[in-house]
């Protein structure tokens, strides 16, 4: 169907086996992303969205494993997909951006050869052919004197440059769905701006969906269409990234909001979000930000609260909002 989404994730569960017991990372997860839409999924460090984003293309490092759940890409289950079908997927119509350009990329080869060997692998290109291709899309992503610079090394580009270099890996061969993981972590603020702005060019010229993954909801409120905020492999919240900074309401989001600096701030010291995500949280019963929620109630330490629908794009999972269904 024209109107279904690109990608939809449904009931995801991952868990790692231990010895004292399964770790549930992720738990019952279900999103859907639109076709030329850009979903945010935030939260802090440890909360499962980079493990969210591996599952859509069954890259879950070992022994991690999705137990519960389905991952649908344009109609079809991707666990249903022969090992063939799948290596095809990633890179050709699901690209990735992963968090460190310097750890993705080999330092032994030249960007050149790593940004046109994903190109090569999904076509059947020459490698003329795909050395022009690949200086067109250094081009495309703004890196300047593209003709020299793709015959440099990583180590000899800036992180700016280098993070440019793997945008330009994961678009070369036209991919329906970019994942963008932490993208612009350890970025200063201008390159930041400017890696935003490409990604929302790209998005125009290539119509993407784009999944972009960060724990700072200032960039993701600036970029995304949606957020969909994330605690301990939980959703806690969804709704439209320009209602984030009124419209938001659970306590975790507000929690998160409350930390930004904002001009209204200066000069006056920072809120904190007390205390820190620990494994225990995914362990027991009820709702894991509970021991850090200064509005808990009983409820939130016995049973987890179901995602309710507030208005037609705003979910929220909390006992004091909306009730429970």
């Amino acid at each position: 169907m024209a109107d279904s989404p690109l990608l939809s994730i449904q009931g995801l569960q991952i868990k790692f086996p231990r010895t004292e017991g399964d770790f549930c990372a992720v738990d019952d997860v279900s999103l859907a992303i639109n076709r030329g839409e850009i979903l945010g999924l935030a939260g802090e460090s440890g909360s499962g969205k980079s493990l969210t984003a591996l599952a859509v293309t069954h890259l879950i490092p070992p022994p991690g494993q999705i137990i519960g759940g389905r991952v649908i890409f344009d109609g079809v289950d991707v666990a249903s997909l022969a090992p063939a079908d799948l290596l095809n997927l990633r890179g050709g119509r699901i690209g990735m951006i992963f968090q460190d350009p310097m750890s993705a990329l080999n330092p032994t080869f030249t960007i050149g050869y790593q940004i046109s060997e994903a190109y090569r692998l999904h076509t059947t290109a020459t490698p003329a052919a795909a050395r022009a291709r690949t200086i067109e899309f250094l081009e495309r992503v703004g890196i300047r004197d593209a003709p020299l610079r793709v015959d440099s090394y990583p180590h000899q580009l800036s992180g700016g440059m280098r993070q440019r270099v793997m945008i330009a890996m994961a678009l070369i061969c036209e991919p329906d769905l970019l994942i963008a993981d932490e993208p612009t972590t350890a970025l200063d603020t201008t390159v930041q701006v400017q890696i935003l702005d490409l990604l929302r060019e790209m998005r125009e010229q290539l119509g993407l969906s784009i999944l972009f993954i960060s724990h700072d909801l200032a960039v993701v409120s600036e970029l995304a269409d949606r957020v969909a905020i994330i605690y301990a492999g939980n959703l806690m919240e969804i709704l439209p990234a320009k209602s984030l900074a009124n419209a938001a309401c659970h306590p975790y989001s507000t929690g998160l909001l409350a930390t930004l600096p904002t001009i209204e701030k200066r000069g006056r010291r920072l809120p904190v979000l007390e205390g820190m995500l620990e494994d225990a949280d995914r362990e027991r019963p009820g709702c894991p930000f509970a021991p850090r929620c200064p509005a808990a109630i009983g409820a939130c330490s016995q049973e987890m609260p179901v995602l309710n629908q507030l208005s037609e794009r705003h979910f929220a999972a909390c006992h004091l909002i909306g009730g429970s269904l």
